[in-house]
């Protein structure tokens, strides 16, 4: 490859990094929170949720069958029964839905009841809109930052258009980045950690780069995949092979086809389906379980269970005698060998694979959280380095104020999201300890964008942007060491009750949070002594906050300065002649 097209490629490398660096930082940190979502901050933010619970076949099919005679015939046509801690679900979930309502209709189209998950006594009953109560339903923390994740709560198609186009980027990043690098080897094992920061922020991203290009690429392309697969590769896919009829496409390849109702009524042994799961012994966690025309002949049951597969898969099962079928993909039963592919996206960006209840399971959710903290400090850096090396030198294109911008700006915007996140788990243990799940939901976002908003706007006010960074750095260090006090005060879960109770997740999440706060607190002098040589080679003092707003003035002074000199050379220069 000749030398001017590595200089384009360097361009676009750093101008594609510049403009979504910030955006890809937000994307890829919130990511590794919601890597851990389900089940597992689940487990540590809710009480009710801790400890070993199994929900009971013969008592789940009590309920089935004694909440299924409250509700009109109609709405017997598909059951979904989503367990606890499972897919945004903190009750026990019984929806009774009818094939004739939502969009079509624009009526009621499901009646739901929640359980207590250890209980199942009934907390809660009404119909609605199956869209209304699923957009409704109570949220907590994990499954608010999850759902930031996956669209930055800009709702679809936006949402998911945005998020899936950061992730192509994340892509041309890392392809142009790989290429553009020629010292390779070189730069791999180059880490200089006692120069400069410039010197330091330069070779860890190289390291970031090119020992974790793989899984950066990878991490782009499935969230490229989940984010424009529905909005935009569905409809195309639709346009190219049904002539744009989209109900053909889902019909193809919809893995729990639309049963109808023979009119013979047959008892679904959904008790047995569930025994029959527990024997096979390859399946550790239930999601959930669609049954379709419950009560007659027809009924089909699909469960989506998690197990020993990479994967989660659907076991379809005949409703009237409890038969086992076949075991297929999520994605379809189709005779594909794409579906296999398709299966391993989702557990390739989210680390989950199979079964993460046991140690193996959370072992390699901690190592994508691991790579995908360097995924988050990827961009960040590449734009630290960007705005570094265009203001300095003659050939500096940007004053110190607009570097002062710059760093303001990406302090605040980043900073404050990761001071946000943490905030929502203090805010999740003291608010589910001192009001109702509702308020609880309601309060998540106004904390989270709260923080986040306000940090923001300081770091562009304050007169001391290190002494502020030292400030949020020292805060966020101490709301995480504050959480398992804070947890063993409220719910009582701690180390010298876990044998007793079980609650061994809740120890461990906690326990990590205490870990990354004592070592937050550890490198901070080394960390911010290097900030603060940065910030002297480029001229910014401690104050230089403070002179953001006058810099309008001063520029103005310096105009009128120059001018009256270059009035009077010009007379002096008139009478001389």
């Amino acid at each position: 490859m000749n030398a001017l097209m590595i200089k384009k490629l360097y361009l676009l490398h750093g101008w594609v990094g510049v403009i979504t660096g910030v955006l890809l930082f937000i994307l890829a940190f919130s990511g590794i929170i919601a890597v851990f979502s389900r089940p597992e901050l689940a487990i540590w933010g809710n009480p009710e949720l801790r400890g070993d619970i199994q929900v009971n076949h013969q008592q789940l099919d009590a309920l089935v069958s004694q909440y299924s005679q409250e509700v009109p015939p109609i709405y017997r046509d598909n059951i979904h029964i989503y367990y606890p801690g499972q897919r945004g679900n903190v009750d026990l979930v019984l929806m009774f839905e009818s094939h004739d309502g939502d969009e079509v209709f624009n009526k009621a189209a499901s009646w739901y009841f929640q359980f207590d998950a250890k209980s199942l006594s009934l907390v809660e009953k009404g119909n609605s809109l199956t869209r209304d109560y699923i957009a409704n339903r109570d949220t907590d923390m994990a499954r608010f930052l999850a759902e930031f994740h996956a669209d930055l709560h800009l709702g679809r198609p936006v949402g998911l258009i945005l998020t899936g186009l950061l992730g192509l980027t994340l892509m041309l990043s890392v392809v142009t980045g790989f290429v553009v690098h020629r010292q390779k080897i070189k730069q791999m094992f180059s880490f200089r950690r006692d120069k400069n920061a410039s010197v330091v922020i330069s070779d860890a991203h190289k390291i970031m780069g090119i020992w974790g290009s793989l899984f950066h690429f990878t991490i782009g392309f499935t969230g490229a995949f989940l984010g424009l697969a529905a909005v935009i590769l569905l409809p195309a896919a639709a346009m190219v092979t049904f002539g744009g009829d989209q109900d053909k496409l889902l019909q193809a390849f919809t893995p729990m086809p639309e049963v109808h109702a023979s009119g013979t009524h047959k008892t679904t042994e959904l008790g047995l389906i569930l025994k029959d799961i527990e024997k096979k012994g390859q399946f550790n966690v239930i999601q959930d379980i669609t049954v379709m025309a419950y009560g007659d002949a027809n009924a089909m049951v699909y469960v989506r269970a998690k197990g020993q597969e990479l994967s989660t898969q659907l076991l379809k099962y005949q409703g009237n005698n409890g038969e086992f079928i076949k075991q297929f993909s999520v994605y379809g039963d189709l005779d594909s060998s794409a579906l296999p592919l398709l299966d391993l996206i989702l557990p390739l960006h989210t680390g989950n694979f199979g079964d993460s209840n046991n140690a193996t399971g959370i072992l390699i959710k901690l190592i994508w959280a691991c790579l995908g903290l360097t995924t988050a400090l990827l961009p960040l850096t590449g734009v630290m380095m960007w705005f570094d090396k265009r203001s300095r030198g003659a050939q500096a294109i940007f004053s110190q104020r607009q570097y002062l911008w710059a760093n303001c700006l990406s302090l605040g915007l980043c900073a404050g999201l990761v001071l946000a996140c943490v905030s929502l788990f203090a805010a999740q243990l003291l608010l589910g300890y001192f009001a109702d799940n509702s308020r609880l939901s309601q309060a998540m976002g106004p904390i989270f964008f709260g923080v986040w908003i306000l940090v923001s706007l300081l770091a562009c006010l304050v007169p001391n942007l290190n002494a502020f960074a030292k400030l949020l750095w020292r805060l966020t260090a101490l709301l995480l060491i504050s959480l398992m006090p804070l947890n063993s005060l409220l719910t009582g879960s701690h180390l010298f009750n876990v044998m007793a109770t079980g609650h061994w997740l809740t120890l461990g999440v906690d326990s990590v949070c205490l870990l990354l706060g004592l070592s937050l607190l550890k490198i901070e002098a080394k960390v911010f002594n290097k900030i603060n040589a940065q910030a002297s080679s480029h001229g910014v003092t401690d104050g230089a906050n403070a002179s953001i707003n006058a810099d309008v003035d001063i520029s103005a002074n310096h105009a009128a300065k120059a001018s009256s000199e270059l009035h009077s050379k010009i007379n002096h220069g008139g009478i001389n002649g």
